[in-house]
Formats: structure tokens, C-alpha cells, sequence
């Protein structure tokens, strides 16, 4: 009665908008895209600590938690601890700022050395 696993979905956004907290229980993840539009979405987020991504995304300064073992007792305990103080917040209101158009494209020529042109 309490999850459902719809498929494909044309629009995430009204799934993130009826929702309070989002959960990310992956052991692996590259650079999770989800946790930053959940964000933006203005929910607290749990996800666990994996090798690259969610310890770059959900920070101290972000509402949600980061679980640093692979205990499903550790996750169940942050849900309910996050579901239960805190809140989601207006959409836009959490600072994504390492993902501005304008900071992603800085860092790639940083990397790849080229300059403006």
C-alpha cells in the first residue's frame, strides 16, 4: 500500500511534488541526477555514500542525510529520522549552485584547458 512502481513517467516532477522525502538506496552511482532534481524539487533527500556522487550532492548544508554503511537497518532509521524533522521546502529554494550552466561549463574548460572564445 505504500510503493508503487509506476514505469516510465512523462513528468517526475508531479511524482517529486506530492512527495516528502526522496531516497536514493543505491550502492553504486556515477553521478546521480535524481538527488539534484529532488533538490530542486525542495525535499530533504537520504541517500547512501557511494565511491563518486550523493557525498557531493546531499552536504551538511542541504536538508537530508547521508548514510556512510550499507546497513538497510541505518537506512530505515535516517528515513524515518528525515520523514519525521524535516521538511521539504519551496522548489528552487535548496542552492544547487555547482550545477549552474555556468559553473559546469568553467569547470570542463578548466579541465580540458581551453579558454574562452
Amino acid at each position: 500500500d505504500r510503493v508503487r512502481m509506476p514505469g516510465f513517467l512523462p513528468d517526475p516532477q508531479q511524482v517529486l511534488q506530492a512527495s516528502d522525502v526522496y531516497v536514493s538506496s543505491s550502492h553504486w552511482e556515477g553521478y546521480p541526477l535524481t538527488l539534484i532534481e529532488a533538490y530542486a524539487a525542495g525535499l530533504p533527500v537520504v541517500a547512501r555514500a557511494c565511491d563518486f556522487g550523493p557525498e557531493e550532492i546531499v552536504t551538511a548544508e542541504r536538508p537530508g542525510r547521508l548514510v556512510r554503511s550499507k546497513s538497510v537497518g541505518d537506512l530505515a532509521v535516517a528515513m524515518a529520522e528525515v520523514a519525521s524533522n524535516v521538511r521539504k521546502v519551496a522548489p528552487g529554494a535548496i542552492s544547487l549552485e555547482e550545477n549552474a550552466p555556468d559553473f559546469v561549463v568553467s569547470r570542463y574548460r578548466a579541465l580540458f584547458g581551453s579558454s574562452d572564445r
